[in-house]
């Protein structure tokens, strides 16, 4: 079973080096770029990545998707540049012919999110810990749906779950979290405002404030510690200005009319 792995960056260099070295056992490695000014193209070349540019232009499956014409194998495993492929992981995959349902077509991995000094598994982050994520997939038997949180639509074939994690290390200090909620939240409004969806000033008010008490009450991030209240209060935080950037743009639409 020979395996491409796929990476997205986007000025990654602080993360890059760890993920490639998780990632060395593969049979390539291929980076899809979104015009890095740092030095994620020279870890990239120093790893023997092939690297192709391309911009992102705020839709990620689209990325994804594309990375299926460079792969050279059937199978590919996509890892993003802030997470480490666990030694378990690897092993899963490289045995994976022979435990793998002969109609497999995809394999979730769980995902272990490294915060603050601690480990958050609950909450926000608690499928992606316990059910785990799609990641590796046979090219030609699906392909990548929705332009923020996209997600693998398999068109046929069974699901496997491999054993071990893929470790994310994302914001690593409070400053690149509140960073990439305010990217990511123009993101989703944008992806909103194209699909139709209107401004409600109750969604505004009740729907943080419903998502944190259920990602923190409920699903359990209050067991995270310190970490877990602030990864809650932060997502929470970031459905807030999805809908406030929603606002925005049905104003600019209208002050343009």
């Amino acid at each position: 079973m020979r395996i491409s792995s796929v990476v997205l960056t986007r000025n990654s260099a602080k993360t890059l080096p760890q993920c490639l070295k998780s990632l060395s056992w593969c049979d390539e490695c291929v980076i899809i770029d979104d015009e890095s000014t740092d030095d994620t193209l020279k870890h990239a070349a120093k790893a023997g990545a092939r690297v192709i540019s391309r911009p992102l232009n705020g839709d990620f499956a689209a990325q994804r998707n594309a990375a299926l014409e460079y792969v050279k194998n059937d199978w590919v495993l996509y890892v993003d540049s802030d997470e480490v492929v666990s030694p378990e992981t690897r092993d899963a995959i490289r045995n994976a012919e022979e435990t793998f349902p002969p109609d497999c077509t995809h394999a979730r991995i769980r995902r272990r999110d490294h915060f603050l000094g601690a480990v958050v598994c609950r909450g926000e982050v608690a499928d992606a810990a316990f059910t785990g994520i799609v990641r590796l997939v046979k090219r030609g038997t699906g392909n990548w749906v929705g332009t923020v949180h996209e997600t693998w639509h398999a068109a046929y074939g069974a699901q496997a779950t491999l054993s071990g994690f893929l470790e994310h290390f994302p914001h690593q200090t409070l400053t690149e979290f509140i960073l990439e909620v305010n990217h990511y939240s123009t993101l989703r409004a944008g992806e909103l405002f194209r699909e139709g969806k209107q401004f409600r000033l109750g969604e505004c008010i009740l729907y943080p404030a419903g998502k944190f008490c259920y990602t923190y009450l409920i699903r359990g991030g209050f067991r995270d510690g310190v970490a877990g209240f602030i990864y809650s209060f932060l997502m929470s935080f970031h459905s807030f200005l999805v809908r406030a950037k929603l606002y925005q743009l049905h104003f600019y639409a209208q002050t343009r009319c």
